[in-house]
This record gives structure tokens, sequence and C-alpha cells, in this order.
């Protein structure tokens, strides 16, 4: 009778983990096929949404607000990654959405840091900076709109994800993080700038560490504002938190250049964008400088000739008058 409980009990324990495998390679299979469906159809809505910018006359903005969405966006899928495979599903997934949208963006949608150290020494107009800043932002509270009426409840076969942006330690570990996040960021970026894929892995790299240390992608904050909205039942808890992520997060990335005195090389399209209008500014006053010397030059010139027209005139007179005396 032990014998026979003891060979049933290893059937059902054999049976119940097939059923297991085949139900885990099936949501296996589900959650490539959604992140897959999913990525295309931001990718068809980037394309779209830029053919349609295009037309306006700042553009630019448009751009920039269509770049922190679609980079909001993407850690749906990486969530559902993690979720289905952890972290090795997590890491590659990041990779991938960071090349294929910083490609189609075309450098919009940068690093909200870089450009607010860029207000902060000025390098970029105040106006445009601001505007930058705010219309990211805009684009990061759009992404959960986006994804609930487009993808979670049509294409993709899973449970709501809920709450995204959670800390699973205590805020002042948290606050280290977040920090020694935007610090590493800022010397790679400044090590690896302009790689795209060199950039991708770092982005990858530091998400990673900062969801398994913090619960929270450090060093990006854009994207943990895009984690925000589904946390709408904690807003008195969320708000302070995503405050003191953002300011910590900055204050990383600012140690190096204010408490070390570390130029850096890095600069936005923004920035580049201001630089090329103020050297085109500085040529076009040069050119007009020019241009009103030589027009006075070319005055003066010709005043010169007349006064000298008018001499020979009269010295002519004069000889005219003293050879008829002769």
């Amino acid at each position: 009778m032990d014998e026979a409980d003891e060979k049933f009990n290893v059937l059902e324990f054999a049976y119940n983990a097939t059923v297991y495998a085949a139900g885990m390679r099936q949501e296996w299979k589900d959650t490539l096929v959604s992140c897959l469906v999913y990525n295309l159809i931001l990718i068809l809505a980037v394309l779209f949404f830029r053919k349609i910018a295009q037309f306006s006359m700042k553009r630019d903005y448009f751009y920039e607000i269509i770049a922190a969405f679609s980079f909001g966006v993407c850690h749906y899928t990486e969530e559902l990654m993690f979720r289905a495979f952890g972290y090795y599903g997590m890491f590659p997934m990041v990779v991938i959405n960071q090349v294929i949208f910083q490609k189609l963006n075309r450098r919009h949608g940068e690093n909200a840091m870089i450009v607010a150290e860029e207000f902060v020494t000025g390098r970029v107009g105040d106006e445009d900076c601001l505007a930058v800043l705010s219309l990211q932002f805009a684009g990061a509270l759009f992404c959960s709109f986006f994804f609930i009426v487009t993808a979670q409840d049509v294409f993709l076969k899973t449970k709501p994800l809920g709450c995204l942006f959670k800390y699973t330690k205590p805020l002042p570990i948290v606050m280290l993080c977040d920090f020694l996040g935007g610090l590493a960021l800022r010397v790679l970026l400044e090590l690896f700038q302009g790689r795209i894929i060199s950039i991708a892995v770092i982005y990858a790299f530091l998400f990673t560490i900062g969801h398994a240390a913090i619960g929270v992608p450090v060093a990006h904050p854009v994207l943990s504002v895009a984690k925000a909205p589904e946390c709408w039942t904690m807003v008195y808890e969320l708000l302070p938190n995503l405050c003191l992520h953002i300011f910590s997060t900055l204050s990383g990335w600012l140690f190096l250049p204010y408490a070390c005195q570390i130029k850096t090389t890095l600069r936005s399209m923004w920035a580049q964008k201001f630089e090329k209008d103020e050297v085109k500014r500085i040529a076009r006053e040069k050119a007009e400088k020019q241009e009103q010397d030589a027009k006075l030059k070319k005055a003066l010139k010709a005043e010169q000739q007349a006064i000298d027209a008018e001499n020979r005139r009269r010295n002519q007179e004069l000889r005219s008058r003293n050879s008829r005396r002769k």
C-alpha cells in the first residue's frame, strides 16, 4: 500500500510539473508575442506622429513629446519580460527598446538631467529648457493612457500590471541609490557619448540594478514619472517619493560639475541647436557689420572722388583764367 501511494504521489508530481511547465511555456509565448505586437504598434505610432509633426513650425517640440512618450511606454514591455523571465528577460528588452527608439527619435527625448544641467549653467535658453522639460514630463504622463487604451485590454494577454513605482527599501537607501545612479550615468555617458548600443547597454545595466536594489529603475526621471499614473490610489505617498527620487538623481548627476569642478563635454540636441543659432547670429551680425562698413567705405570713396573732381575743376578754371590774363 505504501509503495502504491508513493508511486501515485510520484505520478501526481510529474503530472503537475508537466502541466506547470506547459503553462509556463504558454505564458512565455504569450509574453513574447505581446511584447512584439506592442512594440510594432508603438513604432508605427512614433513614425505616424513624427510624420504629422514635421509640418509644424515648432516640430522639434512635438518631436520631444513624442520621444518622451515612446521611451516611457517601453517600460511596460520591460516589466512584462521581467515578470515572465526575470532580469534575464528585462535586460535585453531594455537594450532593444533603447536602440530602436534612440534611432527612431533622432536624439529627441534625451535624458532630462542633461537639459536640466544646461538650464542651470545657462547653455540653453530658459524658455527652450522649460518647454523641453515640460513636454517630456507631459509625454511620460500620457504613457499610461496609451497602454490602457491600445494594448492592455486589446493585444496583451496579461493581467493589469498595477503600480510600478514602489520602493522595496527604506527611503535613505533609495535616495543613496538614486544619487549613485545619477552619478554613474553621468560618468558613463561622458565616456560613451554618441554610441547608441553602448548607451543602451548602460541604461539596461542601471535600470536592472536599480530595479533589483530598490524596486524602481534609477537615473531617468522621465521614465520614473511614466510609472506613476497607475499609482493614483497611493498619491499622498507617491508625490513626495517621486520628488525625492528626481532630486536625488539630479543631485548625483550634478555632483561632478559642481562639487568636483569637472567640466562636461556632453551636449544635448537643444544645447547644440542653441550654440548653432548663436554662431549663426554672430556670423549674421558680423556679415551685416561688414556690409555696413563696405557701404560706408563706398560712400566715403564716392564722396572723396566728388571732392577730387571738384578740386580738379577749380584748378582747371584757375589755370584757364591765368592763361587769358597772359
